[in-house]
């Protein structure tokens, strides 16, 4: 990295360890939260670990490879441009949601879902 490469070379294993952690800690908790914001919450910490993996891989190669530093430093700004553009869209949702049908969490949601049956065919006329 042009910024400080000694210590962003001595500090690549820490990148590293943290990643993997919130990589492992988003992904285990993600799935049991009840309510939609948690969820996107927890995987937002998922989502940052693979940037901190990506960084910490461009520093452990900072003394080798050009391109394969320049190929990391690619994957974590594909990770944070892709995560701004879906993160925004993933949280405006439960908020329409719970406007629309009051259900704010995850099991409501799948209850309102549930009793909610597709009609076929033309809508029903009113005499």
């Amino acid at each position: 990295m042009p910024m400080l490469p000694d210590t962003w070379r001595r500090y690549a294993l820490v990148f590293i360890i943290v990643g993997v952690i919130s990589v492992i800690y988003g992904a285990l908790v993600a799935p049991a939260q009840t309510s939609f914001k948690r969820m996107i919450a927890y995987t937002s910490i998922n989502h940052m670990g693979y940037i901190l993996l990506a960084g910490g891989a461009a520093g452990t190669l900072s003394g080798t490879d050009t391109q394969a530093r320049s190929l990391a430093v690619t994957g974590a700004v594909t990770q944070i441009v892709s995560h701004g553009l879906l993160t925004g869209p993933c949280s405006r949702s439960p908020a329409l949601r719970t406007t629309e049908s009051h259900c704010s969490t995850v099991s409501a949601a799948a209850r309102a879902t549930r009793n909610c049956t597709p009609r076929s065919g033309p809508p029903a006329r009113r005499a």
